[in-house]
């Protein structure tokens, strides 16, 4: 449903993914921030890759995937023209349309961190703040974030 996504460019860059958040002044938490070597991103089985650029892509916001284990969402993304969004992902929605962030927190489902966690964003104070947490829950209010397969870059 086209109403239920925005377009977004999402600054990926041959920086580290920290440095970035940094720079647009969006919060981590420190149990992140200490586990950044730990970050990775979820390879999907169909070998769908995100360019290692900045590229646009369509970013679904709706309720599709509210209240379910990412691991679940991970688990169905072959069955739509769709991939799981990871960390870049989170990170361009959260400088281009902050205010969905503010609605309900993400989980950034093609995120990893260490094996059994991703990362999430959420609305705190007056910001986006990332965090991470299990892949193995379907934490209430949250939302997997999930993406149109085809990126330009």
């Amino acid at each position: 449903d086209d109403s239920n996504s925005v377009p977004v460019i999402v600054p990926k860059f041959s920086f580290p993914w920290d440095r970035v958040v940094d720079a647009a002044s969006l919060e981590m938490s420190d149990y992140l921030r200490g586990r950044l070597s730990e970050l990775g991103t979820w390879k999907d089985p169909r070998g769908i890759l995100t360019p290692d650029k900045p590229y646009a892509a369509w970013l679904y916001v709706g309720d599709d995937y509210l209240n379910r284990k990412p691991s679940a969402i991970r688990d169905e993304m072959y069955k739509k023209d769709r991939r799981a969004g990871d960390q870049w992902d989170g990170l361009g929605l959260s400088v281009v349309r902050e205010d969905i962030i503010k609605v309900k927190p993400f989980d950034l489902v093609a995120s990893t961190v260490g094996p059994g966690e991703m990362v999430y964003v959420f609305w705190l104070y007056d910001r986006p703040k990332f965090h991470a947490l299990s892949v193995g829950g379907a934490y209430p209010g949250f939302r997997g974030l999930v993406c149109g397969s085809e990126v330009e870059s």
